[in-house]
């Protein structure tokens, strides 16, 4: 539980993760006023990204962000996407899944620092 009053209320969990050839950020976030929960791809070999992001309005705590990434699980779901950071074990797995035609299925998970990915894109490459 974070001791800030709900009106100030900055709470973020984002991961980017980078390779020679592809990138991908994910973010979910709790602002008080304004819930964001986003995620893009880039493809680094040429130029080509994309970025499909959700926003809620005052979510003000309510998406019961743990006080440490190094702990606890953050999760949000609506109908338009599912997104989850969550941890067992000391391995932190990211899965996103965006309802929309065209957008990004993900699912990352790291273990003692190294990324390991499967993507299915979804998505017409350029």
């Amino acid at each position: 539980m974070i001791g800030a009053s709900p009106l100030r209320i900055k709470e973020w969990d984002y991961y980017c993760i980078l390779t020679d050839e592809l990138g991908a950020a994910f973010a979910i976030a709790d602002n008080s006023y304004m819930g964001l929960v986003s995620a893009s791809i880039l493809d680094l070999t040429q130029p080509w990204e994309i970025t499909t992001s959700v926003m809620t309005p005052f979510p003000m705590g309510k998406l019961n962000m743990p006080s440490s990434s190094a702990e606890g699980d953050v999760r949000f779901r609506n109908n338009r996407v599912k997104m989850a950071f969550t941890l067992n074990n000391r391995q932190r797995r990211i899965s996103v899944d965006f309802c929309l035609a065209g957008s990004p299925v993900v699912s990352y998970w790291m273990t003692e620092g190294y990324w390991k990915y499967a993507i299915s894109w979804g998505l017409p490459r350029r």
